[in-house]
This record gives structure tokens, C-alpha cells and sequence, in this order.
């Protein structure tokens, strides 16, 4: 199953380059204090159209993609599958809610990482949990700066959330027993596959698949650099 979702993130990583899609803006809130898995609301899903008491948008948590409805005034969040529920005062769910009803403010980050210690907290730097890794800004701008050395386009074009995912894709596998070899042959492999890319766009995403491996190792995951 792993194989086949790294494919897939190729196959996705591609086609935000090269092909029309639906646009998503996908903004991470933090980390659920209850079941430890990442929150983030895609803000191109918000649809404010019936007023502020029932404003619609979708969500991921963890890796469960959620449709979901919430009356702004009560908070009352109503998935289309599962219980309603209202969520607490502060944390990820509150922040998500906080977005979709439209309330402007500098969001604090209260985000949890990820480390060789465990979960910890992470207050000023404006990062990503991303798949129960921490992957912080000066991460994300390390992959685009070993780009800009392989005089790889690539570099810039990605939204910070995309990198932040390839990169703690890359720390998730690892944490689940694939080797550094395996890892490699499979990204190698689901690009070299890819029949609709030229060589030079191949080339182009496995130097942008070295990036992210090297920076997860560096930065995100370093119990895993052997």
C-alpha cells in the first residue's frame, strides 16, 4: 500500500506542475490533542453561500479526508459521515473552525513535532505537521535552496504544505521500516514509469525527490540519516 501512495504522490507532485487541476489550499492547524493525527482544512472548499450558520468545507485528519458542515454561531461541526460534535476552546479542530467561518486573526502556532524524543512542542516557527512529523521553515526553504543548486525549476514552485508533505512522507516511511534503498527504488521507479513525462521532466522530479529525502534526513528525521 505504501508503494502505491508514494506512486501516487509522484503521479499528484507532476500534475501540479505540468497539469490543469482543481486548486486546494490546503492550511495545517495543528495536531489533535486527542488522537495525536494532523488537522489541516483545504480553504478552497470553504463555500459560504447559505450565510454564516452553515458554512461547508472539507477537511483531513490524519489521512481521513472529511466533508463537512458548521454552524458558525454554535460551532456545532456536522461531518456528512459520523456524530456531530462541537470541538474544544483551543487547539487544531477550534483553528480549523476559526477558518472557515472567516475569523481573521494571526494564528498562533501550537503545533506538535515530532522527533527522536517524542512529541514536543513548537510555538514560533511557522512550519508543518505533516503525517506525525514536524517540518519546519527553514526546512522547507533548504529543499528549494538545493533545488536552486541543481538549477532545477522546480525550486519555488511548490506551496510550502506540498514540500512539507514530500518531505515527511519520506521520515513516515522510514518510521514504518522501508530502507533508504527501498524508498529510493520506489520513487525511482514511479517516475521512470510515468508514461505522459518527457525525460527532462522525469529528471527534473527525481532531483526534486533527492531534495526532499536529503532535507528529511537533515532536518525532519535524523534518527534515519543511516
Amino acid at each position: 500500500m505504501l508503494k502505491s501512495f508514494i506512486f501516487g504522490s509522484s503521479i499528484a507532485a507532476l500534475s501540479t506542475l505540468f497539469l490543469p487541476a482543481i486548486a486546494t489550499d490546503w492550511r495545517t492547524t495543528g495536531v489533535s490533542t486527542r488522537t495525536r493525527e494532523t488537522v489541516a482544512i483545504d480553504m478552497d472548499s470553504i463555500d459560504r453561500s447559505n450565510g454564516k450558520y452553515d458554512v461547508r468545507f472539507r477537511y483531513l485528519i490524519g489521512k481521513d479526508l472529511v466533508q463537512a458542515s458548521v454552524n458558525c454561531d454554535s460551532s456545532l461541526v456536522t461531518p456528512d459521515q459520523g456524530k456531530p460534535f462541537v470541538p474544544d476552546m483551543t487547539g487544531a479542530t477550534r483553528e480549523m473552525i476559526k477558518l472557515a467561518c472567516g475569523e481573521r486573526r494571526e494564528l498562533v502556532n501550537r503545533y506538535q513535532g515530532y522527533g527522536q524524543t517524542g512529541y514536543q512542542s513548537v510555538p514560533t516557527d511557522p512550519g508543518f505537521s505533516f503525517r506525525g512529523f514536524w517540518v519546519s521553515s527553514e526546512a522547507i526553504d533548504s529543499t528549494n535552496e538545493l533545488l536552486s543548486t541543481f538549477r532545477n525549476p522546480l525550486a519555488y514552485r511548490f506551496k510550502s504544505s506540498q514540500i512539507a508533505d514530500a518531505v515527511a512522507m519520506y521520515c513516515q516511511a522510514r518510521d514504518r521500516g522501508l530502507s533508504d534503498r527501498e524508498i529510493v527504488n520506489i520513487s525511482t521507479m514511479s517516475v521512470i514509469e510515468m508514461t505522459d513525462a518527457d525525460d527532462d521532466i522525469k529528471g527534473r522530479l527525481l532531483q526534486y525527490w533527492v531534495a526532499t529525502r536529503t532535507i528529511a534526513k537533515r532536518h525532519v528525521c535524523p534518527q534515519f540519516s543511516n
